[in-house]
Parts: C-alpha cells; structure tokens; sequence
C-alpha cells in the first residue's frame, strides 16, 4: 500500500533538456530528457526509486508510471537524495500543446510523494491567400486555399465556413471530393462526408497534418439565380484540434446587375461557297 506525506521522501524538482539546454519547448522528434531529485531526510539508502507519467495533448498516455534510471547518488554521508532521469522520444507525428509529466518518488516502507511539470511543442499555422472574384447570379464560383502547419509538432485543422449573403458554400478536397457543405453559410454545417471527419465530430477537417506540411482545400460558392447585385464575402477558417490557434482567408465576390455583366463576343467566320453555273449569259451565286 502506498501512503503520501510531506514529512518524508520528497520529490525536489523536475527538468526538462533537449540535448545539453534546459528548455521546455520542443518539437516533434526531439527527445526530451526529463530528470528529477528526490530526496529522503533520513537517507537516500530509504529511496527505493522513481516513476513517471506523461500525458499528451489529444489525453493519451505516453508514459504509464515507468520506473526511471538511477542517475546518481549524493555524496554526503548519509546521502540525502538520488537524482534520476527518463527519456521520452516524441515521434514525428506528435501533436502540438502540453504535454503533463507527473513524477512518483517511492520511499521504500511505501510512501510516495508527487510533483508536476509541463513541456509543449508549440503551434503555429496560416491559411493562404485571400481571393477576390466575379460572378453572375445563378452561376458557381470556386477559389483555391492551401492550410499549412509552420508549428513544431502534428495537428487536425476542422473548417467552418460562412458566406455574408446566406449562400450555399461548400469544401472541397484537393482531389473534388465533397468534404461537406453549408446550406446557408451560418458556419453550422449541414452535411459532412465521414472520410474527411478524422474524430467524427461533424466538423470536416484535414486530417493530421506533421510539421511543415500543406493541405489544399477548395471553397465553392453557388449564387442564387434572383440575386442582385451585391457583393459576398466569403471566410473559410480552419481552427486547431489540440490548442487555441485558427487562421482564415477570405473571398470576396462582385455579383453585377446583368446590364454590368461583359458578354465576350467571338468573331465568327462565315465561308461562302460560290458554285457558278453557267445558263446562257447568266451566272448564280449561292
């Protein structure tokens, strides 16, 4: 059984270091060195060891209480502590946020004592460009983004788009398919294909994007036949799974009056074929 007091084995501190340097940011495929004191008033000689938990940003357990290495001892006499270390290799598919790291000193009668930190893999990320465009009633326009993840570790990006007229607006991958659309462009969707839903939240997304990589995305906008002229502004947005981080772009389309609207006329060539029959002094043309 194991029993927690203040009065006796005390974890001291907890560090974090990639490589040599103290730090706590990092990115995905860094290994994160993690070392820790913990100490005993009656002598290291009582410390029977040390385990740690990690938790990632998505809630998962990385590090299920996994007993540490024995680093080193004091060297006074008695000892009053061990220093300890564990290292967790973050895969290249880590997702960005905090990541919890809790740390277990055991005294060896049972007694435990606790001490938290914290290191994060920060985000960053940017939707590209703004559009602008022009559209007659009835018709559909689509503009081209590309989502782009600039942060140190893995990300899901989910969409929401609105149109400021209450147009249909839809998403499109990069390859046609529908990923979902929004009848009247109030940013709730109405209809997500489950192939581009990674956690089935109905909210399309763009799957798990690793560092440094792209994702195009298309916005297509269909113009009501009776509209007059206006002009919609159309805003995708693409928000982050894991942290509190979004970018948008916008498109902006000019609908005319129909007298406004520039009809391009193509230059038609008319052949005449001249068949010539002779009657007496008298010729045809046809």
């Amino acid at each position: 059984m194991e029993t927690s007091t203040d009065t006796v084995v005390k974890v001291e501190d907890i560090r974090t270091y990639n490589g040599s340097v103290e730090t706590s940011i990092f990115a995905a495929g860094d290994t994160v060195s993690i070392v820790s004191q913990v100490s005993d008033p009656l002598g290291a000689q009582d410390i029977s060891g040390a385990q740690i938990h990690i938790i990632n940003p998505a809630g998962e357990v990385v590090a299920d209480w996994e007993n540490m290495s024995l680093d080193s001892t004091d060297s006074a006499t008695p000892p009053a502590w061990n220093d300890y270390s564990y290292d967790y290799s973050l895969p290249s598919d880590a997702p960005v946020g905090t990541y919890q790291v809790d740390i277990k000193g055991i005294e060896s009668n049972g007694v435990v004592a606790y001490l938290s930190t914290e290191f994060y893999i920060p985000a960053n990320m940017t939707v590209e460009s703004d559009n602008n465009g022009t559209a007659s009633a009835g018709q559909t326009i689509t503009y081209t983004h590309w989502v782009n993840n600039t942060g140190k570790g893995a990300d899901i990006y989910r969409f929401r788009l609105t149109s400021s007229n209450g147009f249909k607006v839809s998403l499109l991958a990069s390859n046609g398919d529908l990923m979902g659309y929004d009848s009247d462009g109030d940013g709730v969707w109405d209809y997500v294909n489950p192939a581009y839903d990674t956690d089935g939240d109905g909210i399309p997304d763009t799957g798990l994007m690793l560092p440094g990589s792209s994702k195009e995305v298309q916005v297509q906008i269909e113009i009501p036949a009776n509209t007059n002229a206006t002009t919609e502004i159309t805003v995708i947005t693409a928000e982050s799974m894991h942290v509190s981080l979004s970018g948008s772009a916008t498109d902006v389309t000019k609908i005319p009056e129909f007298k406004d609207v520039l009809i391009p006329i193509g230059f038609v060539l008319v052949l005449f074929v001249v068949r010539r029959r002779r009657k007496g002094n008298h010729a045809s043309t046809l």
